[in-house]
């Protein structure tokens, strides 16, 4: 996985699309990305000691939050331009250079989004038993991963064939509702709720990146989010 992540992936690459998006008022990927971090921020607190885990090139952190933050990230390239972007808001490390398991009791919350479907459970649990170790108490894990108890098997499909980069060897576990909650009772949590987001209207913003999002969540709170690409995943140690 690190190879690819190195290597296939441009210095910057999910930032360029949120960017772009904004600069452009449109597109369907810009408007996943942006739906996402508006929904996740809206819980991280300004006075806040913040870990963005797999934060990519750092856009979380750099244009959607203010707390005190730190984002790692496997990949070295991505690092280096989260650090040159937005290093003036938050301190950006490789997780090579970052050693989870001593951060104990220090984050009032926790972020991961986009990272579950890249690893096996074993790995995940690891994961989040040493994320539960490194909160405070009362401190929350926000975890978001593609919902494949629906039509995302389609769109990946779609995306993997027709999109600029293809995930079909990495994205190697496909998440149910069900199934996640199934895996996380095996962890140190045992308090969390499960939800969906990102439904079919953000594709209008494919015309106009506004109107894709207020259809997004006319139609989510018409639903009581009962229908998502995504699903939203809120822990409390």
């Amino acid at each position: 996985m690190n190879n690819f992540w190195e290597d296939q992936l441009s210095p910057g690459y999910y930032d360029n699309i949120v960017t772009t998006g904004i600069k452009n008022k449109r597109g369907i990927q810009a408007c996943w990305h942006i739906l996402t971090y508006k929904k996740v921020a809206k819980y991280i607190n300004d006075s806040f000691n913040h870990l963005d885990y797999a934060c990519g090139p750092g856009t979380l952190i750099g244009q959607f939050t203010n707390a005190n933050s730190i984002g790692v990230d496997l990949s070295s390239n991505q690092i280096n331009y989260a650090i040159e972007k937005y290093g003036t808001k938050g301190n950006f490390i490789t997780i090579d250079n970052y050693d989870l398991s001593k951060q104990i009791n220090k984050f009032e919350i926790v972020t991961i989004l986009g990272l579950f479907e890249y690893l096996d459970d074993n790995d995940i649990l690891i994961l989040l038993d040493k994320i539960y170790d490194s909160l405070k108490e009362g401190g929350k894990l926000i975890v978001t991963t593609p919902n494949y108890g629906g039509s995302m098997y389609f769109i990946d499909k779609a995306l993997n064939l027709f999109g600029p980069v293809n995930y079909n060897l990495q994205n190697i576990n496909k998440f149910s509702s069900r199934r996640l909650v199934n895996l996380i009772d095996k962890s140190k949590f045992s308090s969390f709720k499960i939800s969906k987001f990102n439904n079919i209207f953000l594709f209008l913003s494919f015309l106009n990146l506004e109107l894709g999002q207020i259809y997004e969540k006319y139609f989510a709170r018409l639903t009581k989010n009962k229908f998502g690409l995504l699903l939203f995943l809120d822990l409390t140690k």
